[in-house]
């Protein structure tokens, strides 16, 4: 077992997979927590404090690319992706140089996403009752479907969002909810607050190092230390 403290970065930006195991529970964070996690990443960076994420190396079939189960940290980590994406939505990157404008995108996709060969996946995996939905907030947020243009005319009814900017949740799945919740409180902060809080998303500087990443060998018993904690 090694314990370091890290950046939310650090976290998510090495090549490598993030796998929820099957006997995690699905993604159930509500607005409580939503709520407060924004509000601690609001304070300066020397009081923030995000908790442990548990990881332990683990084989992927048919992949080059490190994996690691996420014994504990799967609703963290979640939510954290999700906060990315909205964050990310509403700074205005159009009005930066274009060299910061390009390292904000290189850096959001590569905590996002994974490169496996020829595929550009999903950094995070989660199980069957969330993947769709993780998959939609991530990247399906901005499609447009092929009949939203039908007969020369828009039809906003079809589209991913709704006029409000929310996405649609026909599902109700917890996971669009916390993007839309995120996505609404956000858009009423300045500039400034979208930009500081996007950099303390994506620096890995000494000030941001809000988590601690405990990562097991594959010969550890996950799951007696998962019973325990």
């Amino acid at each position: 077992m090694v314990a370091a403290n890290c950046s939310i970065k650090r976290c998510f930006e090495q090549e490598c997979f993030l796998e929820v195991p099957f006997f995690q529970r699905g993604y159930v964070w509500n607005q409580n927590n939503w709520e407060e996690l924004l509000n601690t990443l609001s304070q300066e960076s020397s009081s923030i404090f995000l908790g442990a994420v548990i990881l332990q190396k683990r084989e992927k079939d048919g992949s080059h690319v490190k994996s690691y189960a996420v014994i504990d940290g799967q609703q963290r980590l979640t939510t954290l992706s999700i906060l990315l994406c909205a964050c990310y939505d509403l700074v205005d990157i159009d009005s930066l140089p274009s060299a910061v404008a390009g390292k904000y995108r290189f850096v959001v996709d590569s905590m996002l996403h994974t490169v496996d060969g020829d595929e550009f996946n999903l950094k995070m995996v989660h199980s069957v009752f969330d993947r769709d939905a993780f998959k939609l907030v991530v990247d399906g947020r901005h499609e447009v479907p092929d009949d939203a243009c039908e007969g020369g005319v828009y039809h906003p009814e079809r589209g991913i969002r709704a006029l409000s900017g929310d996405i649609r949740n026909p599902d109700g799945s917890p996971l669009v909810d916390c993007y839309n919740f995120f996505y609404q409180k956000l858009r009423a902060k300045s500039e400034d607050f979208l930009r500081a809080l996007l950099d303390k998303l994506t620096s890995d500087s000494d000030g941001n190092q809000f988590i601690v990443r405990v990562e097991l060998t594959k010969d550890e018993d996950a799951q007696a230390i998962f019973d325990v904690i």
